[in-house]
Formats: structure tokens, C-alpha cells, sequence
């Protein structure tokens, strides 16, 4: 599995792109510019939506990461 960031941000499995959302998309290129290292929900929320997060963030940064988890599982 790559995780594929010049041009459109897409988890590619070698053969196809593995489609997500735009918004699991920001969220993968977040987690994807730091490797190897925990990113704190805070620190992902920012960004994403910088300083204009909606009282909804967390749920939604949860929702992004569980359908990362689930693509990645379908791809493997």
C-alpha cells in the first residue's frame, strides 16, 4: 500500500487508487507528513479545518479515521 501525495492525495494498492473521501483524504495527508508518529485529534482538527473547526470535529476526525482503517483493509 503507498500512500500517494504530489498530485491527488489517494491510497494506492499498486494496481488502483482505493477510493476515500475529501475530507479522510486531508486527513490521511496529515497523518502522512509525519510518519511514524502519533498525531494528536487536536492537532489533526487543525489541519483539516484550521481555526474555523465545527463543534462536530472530533466525531468527524473519528468517523475519517475508522473509514482510513476500513480502506486499508479492503485494499490489503
Amino acid at each position: 500500500m503507498q500512500v500517494r501525495l504530489l498530485g491527488p492525495v489517494e491510497l494506492w494498492d499498486g494496481a488502483v487508487s482505493v477510493p476515500i473521501g475529501p475530507r479522510a483524504r486531508a486527513v490521511l495527508a496529515a497523518l502522512a507528513l509525519d510518519p511514524g508518529r502519533v498525531r494528536s485529534v487536536d492537532r489533526l482538527i487543525e489541519a483539516v479545518w484550521g481555526e474555523r473547526a465545527p463543534t462536530t470535529a472530533t466525531a468527524q476526525i473519528q468517523a475519517c479515521v475508522s473509514a482510513l482503517r476500513r480502506a486499508w483493509r479492503l485494499a490489503d
